[in-house]
């Protein structure tokens, strides 16, 4: 695992991010925000809550050890990195793109560490997470929820993230019982301008 610190003011935002995601990120936001990016991880393995097939022939299945990263983020390395900051945390905000915007979405309901989410065009198809979703309350300390999701994202061969737009709509009107949520659809498909839709998130989640 590897964490880059990008900025030195409030509030922080940790962040799952390809590599080299975080120095564009950070140059964007570093007079407003302190990014906490980490990398280096196998985001199927991490990231995904349980176990499941994957979704392509190639792919290795997905582990399921998102409780066991989360703990690890939350009991080691979110302390130790946030003690090397000049400065107090008050606001903490968790945001992430594909995986990572399921894993987001994941930690809300097992920490209370965060106030702000975002899922960017976020895994929510992942099989059972929207069932396990609508089941349980995310943790109260969760204040505002940003989602957003390519257009084109659920046309796909692909029968388990076909239902990615369906899934997705379900959980944000579920979401809105709790706390505000924010919904924007974005041009393209999963992968068009990963970067710019992180921007608009971190934009989104700066909003008092």
């Amino acid at each position: 695992m590897k964490i880059e610190i990008f900025g030195n003011t409030p509030p922080v935002i940790w962040m799952h991010v390809a590599p080299g995601e975080g120095e564009t990120l950070g140059s964007l936001f570093y007079q407003r925000a302190t990014l906490i990016c980490v990398s280096a991880i196998d985001w199927n393995d991490a990231l995904s809550p349980w176990p499941a097939e994957a979704v392509f022939k190639n792919n290795a299945p997905f582990g399921g050890h998102a409780a066991m990263h989360l703990q690890t983020l939350t009991q080691e390395v979110l302390p130790e990195t946030e003690g090397r900051l000049p400065f107090s945390v008050a606001q903490r905000f968790l945001a992430g793109y594909s995986m990572a915007g399921l894993f987001a979405a994941y930690a809300m309901y097992h920490c209370d560490c965060f106030s702000r989410i975002a899922t960017v065009s976020g895994s929510l198809w992942y099989d059972r997470w929207a069932d396990y979703a609508r089941a349980h309350a995310p943790s109260p300390s969760v204040q505002k929820i940003y989602v957003s999701l390519g257009m084109r994202e659920h046309r796909t061969r692909n029968a388990r993230m076909a239902r990615v737009q369906t899934c997705t709509e379900t959980l944000v009107d579920y979401w809105r019982q709790f706390c505000s949520v924010t919904y924007e659809r974005m041009p393209g498909g999963h992968f068009h301008e990963p970067t710019l839709r992180m921007a608009k998130a971190i934009e989104q989640l700066l909003k008092i």
